[in-house]
């Protein structure tokens, strides 16, 4: 999916991109190179491990935003100048998927349950709060996000509503994936655990 993924964002954005590379075995690393491509290496498994290398990256270069695009083509270009149109004015930018079009029914089950824990426990009034398709400013979410794992999607939300920060949403497309996902149900019962865990540390810190 790589060099499809890059092609399509060079067309519609020409600020700095760079891949932040999750152990793979293929030749994922070889192509972004030869596209031009930046490549760093995380520490971590999981995709929290990723984001939170993008942010120490985007930190040590002084990006003051920051665009997370997944490499397996369920997100579309075409929808990058919402983003870039609200980033100024927003601490997160929230993609927000068709829920029909997430599948299978276990995953766009678990994002409602997810979503409406996030909005019930902090007062917010959150989308899509798994969406990989998020924007942020860098310096609102820097060394503020701790797991490794596929919850961090959902933290970005968490941190958000819990330090009152202007959050904006925008629709955007969402196609079927290329390629198998790692995430499984055992990978999301064990996600929503680590979220629910986290939510309620914020609410015992309130009391």
């Amino acid at each position: 999916n790589i060099t499809s993924v890059l092609l399509e964002i060079r067309k519609k954005f020409n600020g700095y991109v760079f891949l932040v590379d999750g152990f793979s075995t293929d030749n994922t690393v070889n192509l972004a190179r030869k596209n031009g491509i930046d490549v760093f290496f995380r520490n971590n498994h999981g995709k929290g491990s990723a984001i939170q290398k993008a942010l120490e990256i985007a930190n040590s270069k002084k990006i003051e935003y920051l665009l997370f695009f997944d490499c397996d083509q369920t997100y579309s270009a075409n929808d990058i100048e919402k983003f870039l149109f609200h980033l100024p004015s927003s601490d997160l930018v929230i993609g927000v998927r068709n829920l029909k079009s997430i599948k299978p029914f276990s995953r766009r089950l678990g994002n409602i349950v997810a979503t409406k824990l996030i909005n019930l426990a902090l007062k917010g009034n959150i989308k899509d709060s798994i969406s990989g398709f998020k924007g942020i400013r860098v310096s609102s979410f820097y060394q503020k996000i701790h797991e490794n794992g596929f919850v961090a999607d959902a933290l970005i939300c968490v941190i958000a509503l819990n330090n009152k920060l202007k959050i904006e949403h925008v629709e955007i497309e969402y196609n079927e994936r290329v390629g198998k996902s790692k995430m499984n149900l055992l990978i999301g019962l064990i996600e929503l655990f680590k979220l629910l865990f986290s939510i309620s540390k914020i609410l015992m810190k309130k009391l």
